[in-house]
């Protein structure tokens, strides 16, 4: 292409040449056509490809309307997903009551009791799965005492419990979900809950 132009330019050169002699105003004609080629010439130059230059487009961005698109390798990102807040801890104080009664709401919850006060656990269990018995550590019972039990696993009557308090100190009353098919071989893959709560006894 740059070559083709600059043949033009210099054929419209050369009769610019000859016609000067001819035609009165040939001053102002050979100058236009000059400027032509001139025009023409700095087409050429500006058409023609850089050295060390393909003159092909490409496109270094990926998502880019046309030309060839490269992007790096991706990376696989891992987003930390956050904990979720633990349940807050409420503090359950019996005051002039005799008896406090527990559900499965109260889990974590620590309770306030005087000696003489008690405390009745209801674990309502959900289709297959029932509760345990609320139970203290043997090794608490001193503290608080159970005075009651009824339900729970292995039946679906609600897993209920009475508890004394005794003497001075803490303990702690706990219960687990069950269900029949985690005895069953093989067994159900089923998660199992565990509901707590610290009970402090003062005189």
């Amino acid at each position: 292409m740059a070559i083709y132009l600059a043949r033009i330019a210099a054929h419209l050169a050369r009769i610019a040449a000859r016609r000067t002699s001819v035609i009165s105003a040939a001053p102002v004609a050979s100058a236009s056509v000059i400027v032509v080629a001139a025009c023409a010439l700095a087409l050429a130059a500006c058409g023609a490809p850089r050295p060390g230059h393909s003159g092909a487009v490409t496109s270094t961005s990926a998502g880019a309307g046309s030309g060839t698109a490269s992007a790096s390798p991706g990376r696989l990102v891992t987003v930390p997903v956050s904990a979720p807040a633990p349940a807050h801890r409420r503090t359950i104080m019996a005051g002039a009551r005799r008896t406090v009664t527990l559900t499965a709401r109260d889990n974590g919850a620590t309770v306030l009791l005087s000696t003489g006060q008690a405390v009745r656990v209801s674990l309502a269990g959900d289709g297959i799965i029932s509760w345990h018995r609320p139970a203290v550590p043997a090794a608490k019972s001193g503290v608080l005492r159970r005075v009651s039990a009824s339900g729970g696993y292995p039946g679906r009557r609600p897993a209920r419990a009475t508890f004394r308090a005794v003497r001075p100190g803490t303990a702690l009353i706990s219960s687990i979900t069950d269900a029949r098919c985690l005895h069953a071989s093989p067994p159900c893959e089923i998660a199992q809950r565990l509901w707590q709560v610290t009970v402090i006894v003062t005189s």
